[in-house]
């Protein structure tokens, strides 16, 4: 990440951003029951089922 960051510009590349948002979703992309939880029971959920 750059020392001096100001918005906009925290990663120096697309692969340190790939890596910083890699380890905090990767349960999330191995876990069905963990992405409900984001979504909820509500107009989402339907949307999703809708298609």
């Amino acid at each position: 990440m750059c020392p001096t960051s100001s918005l906009g510009t925290l990663f120096d590349n697309l692969d340190e951003l790939e890596e910083a948002l890699t380890t905090p979703l990767g349960s999330y992309w191995n876990n069905r029951f963990l992405i409900r939880s984001l979504i909820g029971d509500g107009w989402m959920l339907d949307q999703v089922n809708a298609s």
